[in-house]
């Protein structure tokens, strides 16, 4: 679903594909041979979203922009299932994995991961290559990886 937004249009090449269901939505540009699959969410809200070429956007991933915080994703990059990647730089050849969440002004280095559940806080910046390990956080600028374990009553 295409949606006009603030009196914008998404703008998508020719040679991507985009579901059915999948919604786009305000100042939303995708780039050559992308893939936005079923369920996807890229919501343009006062800011823009810049998909570069390549890209390949999974089942329900969300990526938002604010007016304050757009959106830049540069040249094959994936975005795992269930993720949440908000007013961010994410540079090329990255790869952030299932539920993983990149927040407000964080930048994503070239080759970086963000592993399954791993958090990327806001203003951090993941150096390229860097990896957040499976369900850990990063936080700072060079950013600093923390383990997050929810801690069980009794256990």
């Amino acid at each position: 679903m295409l949606i006009h937004h603030e009196g914008v249009s998404p703008t998508i090449d020719s040679s991507a594909w985009v579901a059915p269901n999948a919604v786009v939505c305000g100042d939303v540009r995708i780039g050559p041979g992308c893939r936005v699959m079923f369920g996807a969410q890229i919501i343009a809200e006062g800011g823009t979203i810049v998909v570069g070429r390549e890209c390949i956007i999974m089942e329900n991933a969300v990526l938002r922009s604010t007016g304050r915080h757009s959106l830049t994703m540069g040249n094959n990059c994936l975005v795992g299932p269930n993720a949440h990647v908000v007013g961010c730089v994410v540079e090329d050849e990255v790869f952030i994995a299932t539920g993983a969440a990149v927040f407000h002004a964080a930048r994503l280095g070239k080759g970086s991961e963000v592993r399954i559940n791993g958090v990327v806080h806001l203003k951090t910046h993941v150096a390229a290559g860097d990896t957040v390990p499976i369900g850990w956080v990063a936080v700072g600028d060079p950013a600093q990886f923390f383990e997050w374990q929810l801690r069980r009553r009794g256990g």
